[in-house]
This record gives structure tokens, C-alpha cells and sequence, in this order.
């Protein structure tokens, strides 16, 4: 799984965000955020397809838990 980090210039509050994620996403985002996480997707998809696309990044996430487990 392909992973990103984005940093957040403190006083501007802007971030870069890279040029792959752009050109799969498109440049209006839509973004569903809680205190530990958000969701990131295009705007004007169809929210199975974000669903589905949620779905399999949990369960990758798992198998990367397991995995680093001692």
C-alpha cells in the first residue's frame, strides 16, 4: 500500500499534496474528518465507489497491524 506523508505548514496552513494523488483525485476534494482520521475522495463520485475504496484500505490496514505485531 502506498503511503504518503503530508506536512502542513504551520503558519500558512497549507500542504503540498503530491502530484500522483492529484492526478488520481483531480484538484476538488472532498474531505470527511474525525479527530484521528479523514476521507479524502473527488468530489461528485458516488459514495459506493468511496465506500468500497474505505472498505479495502481498512482491511489492508489490518493486515499491516497484524503483521507488525510483536
Amino acid at each position: 500500500m502506498v503511503e504518503f506523508l503530508i506536512k502542513i505548514n504551520e503558519k500558512q496552513r497549507l500542504a503540498y499534496i503530491p502530484k500522483e494523488i492529484v492526478n488520481a483525485m483531480g484538484t476538488t476534494l472532498k474531505i470527511k474528518p474525525n479527530q484521528f482520521a479523514m476521507i479524502a475522495y473527488p468530489d461528485g463520485i458516488d459514495l459506493e465507489h468511496v465506500i468500497k475504496s474505505v472498505e479495502f484500505l481498512l482491511e489492508e490496514m489490518k493486515r499491516q497491524k497484524e503483521v507488525k505485531k510483536p
